[in-house]
């Protein structure tokens, strides 16, 4: 059982600035975008749209997004950490929670939940329990239990994690030391401060793995770009080359805003 990450999607396409614009006009609108999408797309042999925000696009191995993820799927599996991914906002959180997602076995039961700033620990378990279709506490303590040496993990997916409370962060650090033959894992996705909060935990036990994603450096920024491209099947020269993307980078400062 595994459950995905929603992508948010941030777009003003077919939005009226004027409550009094006509029907016809932004329906015009949407048409003459679509047909640029379809002449973009014509002019480069593309199969899709290479910057579509869809969480199921290949994943972009470059940066060291590959080694932190190999990390994290060797983590699950074979230690009871802590993991943490941190980084700033738009360098890609979102997108290695899916890709963990799709690298782990399908006999794993996964769930993935967003923090939020008014979240408990009732609340966010709450939510849990819904995903993994169980009734309450007591289930998902069973649930969790580690009854075979085949049986796959439980790995709990937050993201956001720096939203929540040191309260709530606290309690599911406990649920996942209360028994070292649980099946269950924690990685948290977060902004870098949130580790230093961690430092205040009260949990002496507590081990923690931490990453960092980095943003893009220019180079790995064009090195993305053309990535999206060859995997929407575009198979001419590289269409982006430093001097033309540099703009584009300083003003993103290497943040991934997809």
């Amino acid at each position: 059982m595994r459950t995905e990450p929603s992508f948010s999607t941030d777009s003003d396409h077919g939005l009226l600035d004027d409550a009094d614009r006509s029907y016809e006009s932004s329906t015009s609108q949407i048409d003459v975008e679509s047909q640029l999408m379809s002449d973009y797309r014509q002019r480069y042999g593309l199969s899709i749209d290479p910057f579509v925000d869809d969480p199921h696009f290949p994943f972009y191995t470059g940066a060291q997004r590959r080694q932190i993820l190999e990390q994290l799927l060797h983590l699950c599996q074979f230690s009871h950490n802590l993991l943490v991914v941190a980084g700033e906002y738009g360098v890609g959180k979102t997108r290695m929670a899916q890709a963990l997602i799709d690298g782990l076995d399908d006999a794993d039961d996964i769930c993935f939940v967003e923090g939020q700033i008014n979240s408990d620990i009732g609340s966010l378990l709450a939510e849990v329990y819904e995903q993994l279709e169980l009734q309450g506490s007591l289930e998902f303590v069973d649930f969790c239990r580690k009854k075979t040496e085949q049986e796959g993990l439980v790995v709990l997916i937050v993201d956001n994690a720096h939203h929540l409370d040191s309260n709530v962060v606290l309690d599911l650090i406990n649920l996942l030391q209360e028994s070292v033959e649980s099946r269950l894992h924690l990685v948290l996705f977060a902004e870098p401060h949130f580790l230093s909060r961690l430092e205040h935990i009260d949990a002496p036990n507590l081990i923690l793995t931490d990453f960092l994603l980095e943003k893009f450096s220019l180079g790995e920024s064009v090195d993305y770009l053309n990535f999206r491209m060859e995997m929407a099947d575009y198979l001419g020269p590289e269409v982006f080359t430093e001097s033309g993307v540099e703009p584009w980078w300083r003003q993103s400062q290497g943040r991934l805003l997809s």
